[in-house]
């Protein structure tokens, strides 16, 4: 595995990890121990909250919920769920930072220098962003909506376009 591959892994787990304002506050076991996913009935949900922000664009910065929803069984293991949420996840946030005109250093291997992102336990109003996965037998539909423009962007598309094969 290369180093490039292990940064993007690593910045894919640091988004589904909660992250905490003061480490010194919180206990990193139990953090670990902590549950991604809530099931109840026939759902499984990943849902939270953070503060996304540009270091090359400060001003763009914007309050995010992030949800993501599929059948508890039938369609998708919980494993899988959590890792296709993350890596949507991430690459949400990378096309979020570009439209927002982020930049990094041409020789950079790290996404910090393009977007940071850090959970809250709850929004802080009204978010500005709101990013929705939903898992289904065919496929996924992403939903972003632009709270402060109350406009929304609809994505479709099949396993098979996702996975490959």
């Amino acid at each position: 595995m290369n180093y490039k591959m292990l940064l993007f892994m690593f910045a894919c787990l640091m988004t589904l990890v909660p992250q905490r304002a003061n480490a010194a506050e919180s206990d990193w076991q139990k953090v670990l121990l902590e549950d991604a996913v809530e099931v109840k009935g026939d759902k499984m949900t990943i849902s939270e909250f953070g503060w996304l922000s540009f270091p090359s664009v400060p001003e763009a910065s914007m309050q995010l919920k992030i949800y993501s929803e599929a059948p508890a069984n039938g369609v998708i293991s919980r494993d899988n769920f959590v890792s296709i949420t993350s890596m949507l996840q991430t690459v949400s946030l990378l096309d979020i930072a570009v439209a927002m005109g982020a930049t990094a250093n041409e020789n950079s291997e790290s996404l910090a220098e393009l977007f940071d992102f850090a959970a809250l336990a709850e929004p802080i109003e009204n978010v500005d962003l709101a990013i929705n996965i939903y898992m289904h037998k065919g496929g996924i539909k992403m939903k972003f909506t632009d709270v402060r423009a109350n406009e929304t962007e609809r994505y479709t598309m099949a396993w098979k376009e996702l996975l490959g094969g």
